[in-house]
């Protein structure tokens, strides 16, 4: 922070057992941004066969609708954490609220897939306020002493969140369609407005530090070819001219944008903070871990409806459960960090998660629906421990006065693990599946292919897990030196 910054306006001080009144309303308020962010792709998640089949596009195609969303939130989560420090996390978050649902509202109206993902893009910039602003707004609320819990508490509410989307989806899409679960979004976002502007106090701001413009416009550029490139090369060929020149302007856009940083006043993101190695290991365990996880929220919807041929209503109740188990595992993983420290939970957990998608491999057209759910939930019990435990870390890292911007950096790890596992994964998918069956499109395949490349793709996410677990449980060690 430089020397001339100083805090403005009335803090929101730090709550312990009892709390303040205004700590509290400010908690409440970044809980339901955390479930609005964390519902949303889940019920897109489950709604995305349907939407494939009524717009006749492959799953390549289709996984824009929610990659779109992530890139453009990943691009600007730093920012927005910056610009909140600045600005206000009450007027950053309420913005992001009201651009959330102008982007839903568009997607509820789209009448083919361009418009809808033009809306998705819109509902991306306000989702980087709510992943970011949301998570602040509870653990600026809390004491540090208190910092696990409190990322328990968000933890509990995103496992809310990411059980109602797949089940309210499921019943939705199937009475109403799948534009409906975007209305379902815009009476949330209209109370959390009301209620913000009537009962939301503001918190303490920066003054004297700027915001990095061409930094967040960069990190935008470069996202955006590197990823097409890597969802679309299998289709186009990875030796097309479009692909290729895509990936080498996508890796000289993030060349100049690490340039930029290093050369910003006031960067978007800081890069010596990568030399810290108590701030290192656990960004990059959760990079790796969401990468991972990520494979099940792809694919598990398409393997339910295209292998074990299960109704719509029964994929987002099945798709609920890993989700659903972070109810009864975040808040404890908090308490258990506030005491131990987050590597023994977060390692543990993420074993658990690489446990979970071998087995997930092992799945076939013969396994029933019990077999599912019951490694779903192991599934479930690793993200519950790891998710908010390593948050716990990366927080706890940087200063207090950076809140927004901690915040940010681990929604960008979270984010950022997202879309490479999304991009990764779907282009893994389709190269097996379309290789086994001699077949163009992956989704027209055989049962068998599907399976095959179902496989490959769980057991190549169960190893990227492992390598997470390792990152986690180095985290104490070199904490320690610090």
């Amino acid at each position: 922070m430089s020397s001339q910054s100083e805090a403005v306006q009335t803090p929101v001080p730090p709550t312990g057992r009892g709390g303040s009144g205004r700590a509290l309303t400010a908690a409440a308020f970044g809980a339901s941004g955390v479930f609005l962010a964390t519902f949303d792709p889940t019920a897109l998640a489950v709604a995305l066969p349907t939407i494939a089949a009524d717009l006749q596009i492959d799953l390549q195609s289709v996984q824009w609708v929610g990659l779109v969303t992530m890139i453009v939130t990943g691009a600007l989560l730093l920012g927005t954490g910056r610009l909140a420090d600045l600005a206000g996390r009450k007027r950053v978050f309420l913005m992001g609220v009201g651009i959330f649902a102008l982007g839903a509202l568009l997607s509820a109206l789209s009448p083919n897939l361009f418009v809808l993902i033009v809306g998705r893009a819109i509902m991306g910039i306000g989702a980087a306020a709510l992943n970011s602003m949301g998570p602040a707004l509870v653990v600026g609320a809390f004491s540090a002493e208190m910092r696990g819990r409190a990322l328990g508490i968000v933890g509990t509410v995103t496992s809310i969140g990411l059980v109602a989307g797949p089940i309210l989806s499921g019943f939705i899409v199937d009475a109403l369609g799948w534009h409906a679960i975007f209305f379902v979004e815009l009476p949330i976002a209209g109370l959390i407005i009301l209620g913000g502007l009537l009962f939301l106090p503001e918190n303490e701001r920066v003054r004297g530090e700027g915001f990095d413009i061409p930094g967040t416009i960069l990190m935008i550029a470069w996202m955006g070819p590197l990823l097409f490139a890597i969802t679309q090369g299998n289709s186009m060929g990875w030796r097309s001219p479009a692909i290729i020149g895509l990936l080498a302007a996508g890796f000289a856009l993030l060349a100049i944008f690490i340039y930029s940083q290093k050369r910003a006043r006031y960067p978007t993101i800081d890069l010596s903070l990568f030399r810290v190695p108590s701030f290192r290991a656990p960004i990059g365990a959760s990079f790796f871990g969401f990468a991972a996880l990520m494979v099940t929220f792809l694919l598990m919807p398409f393997y339910l409806q295209s292998v074990l041929d299960l109704p719509v209503q029964q994929v987002g109740l099945i798709s609920a459960v890993l989700p659903g188990m972070m109810v009864f595992i975040a808040i404890l993983a908090g308490w258990v960090s506030d005491r131990i420290g987050p590597r023994l939970p977060s390692t543990i957990g993420l074993v658990l998660l690489s446990v979970g998608l071998v087995n997930l491999g092992l799945l076939d057209e013969h396994s029933g629906v019990g077999r599912v759910v019951a490694v779903l939930a192991l599934g479930g019990a690793g993200l519950g421990s790891f998710e908010w435990t390593l948050n716990s870390a990366i927080v706890g890292s940087l200063p207090r006065s950076k809140l927004g911007v901690a915040t940010g950096f681990l929604a960008t790890a979270r984010t950022l693990g997202f879309t490479t596992g999304q991009a990764a994964w779907a282009t893994l998918f389709s190269t097996v599946v379309t290789a086994s069956a001699g077949t163009a499109v992956a989704l027209d395949s055989p049962v068998e292919a599907l399976v095959l490349g179902f496989r490959i793709t769980f057991l190549a996410a169960a190893v990227l897990a492992a390598l997470a677990a390792v990152l986690a449980s180095m985290q104490g060690r070199v904490s320690s030196q610090v």
